[in-house]
């Protein structure tokens, strides 16, 4: 049904990393993670997503019909699907993209960030 890709190497915990951790990270460490996210991480991302959608299409009919168009249950679905409330969007929030790594190491080294901060907006300690 999902494939549910999961990156290798350390950098699929960017998320996580202090910026003294982020600081180590290594330029082919990025070319590898750049890589590995290109040629399967995005594609599984795509596909998943797509898959999502022509599911999530089909729940809501289901929703309409088995509780009625307009029913609190509906209105329920619909909101945390658009709230990006599925597992789906859980699994691929964990991993940073490429880019947004490379920004924050650039950020990092103009000393935008303390050693103790860290750069994500999302909780760390999920």
């Amino acid at each position: 049904m999902f494939e549910l890709k999961v990156p290798s190497g350390r950098l699929r915990f960017a998320r996580f990393m202090s910026v003294a951790e982020l600081k180590t990270i290594t330029e082919q460490e990025i070319i590898n993670y750049t890589t590995e996210w290109h040629s399967t991480i995005q594609p599984a991302q795509e596909k998943d997503f797509s898959t999502l959608s022509n599911k999530i299409n089909d729940l809501f009919e289901q929703g309409s019909e088995i509780f009625g168009e307009g029913s609190k249950q509906e209105k329920y679905l619909k909101r945390n699907y658009k709230a990006g409330d599925t597992k789906i969007h859980a699994h691929y929030d964990e991993f940073l993209t490429p880019e947004a790594i490379c920004r924050a190491l650039k950020q990092i080294a103009d000393g935008f960030f303390e050693d103790s901060d860290y750069p994500w907006v999302k909780d760390h300690k999920k």
